[in-house]
């Protein structure tokens, strides 16, 4: 995605939270540490995002809120920056692409992310995860 980014007029209420690298690491340390059940997860390698209702979502430094966009509920963003390109298109091109499937898309760094696979934050799911990175 070569498209440049804008900041929004007025930001999205974050329904999600995803950490890179490092900072998936410390995210990963918070929700082990302090349990969220009503809260769903993906991970992949380096990226953990973790999903649920705003009071909800863990903080660790350097992570970056996301939500669905407001022109296109699949489309899960930044809450505070956006594509300048019209976001209904990119949503369908993305679709057409990838499928009917929420993505998340963000800047820096140019990450696509499918959603669908968010599984419940547990015990059973963050063991796994800590395996998978090293972790157990």
């Amino acid at each position: 995605m070569s498209a440049r980014w804008r900041d929004v007029a007025e930001p999205l209420a974050p329904c999600g939270v995803i950490g890179l690298g490092r900072v998936a690491q410390a995210l990963l340390q918070v929700v082990q540490h302090n349990p969220r059940p009503d809260c769903r997860a993906v991970a992949a390698d380096g990226v953990l995002l973790v999903t649920g209702e705003a009071s909800q979502l863990p903080w660790a430094d350097g992570v970056q809120y996301v939500a669905p966009c407001r022109e296109a509920g699949a489309l899960w963003l930044p809450t505070t920056r956006q594509p300048g390109q019209p976001l209904d298109l990119l949503a369908r091109a993305l679709a057409r692409q990838h499928g009917a499937q929420p993505l998340l898309l963000l800047e820096q760094p140019a990450l696509l992310l499918s959603l669908s696979r968010l599984l419940p934050l547990d015990t059973r799911w963050l063991q796994h995860l800590r395996q998978r990175w090293g972790q157990a």
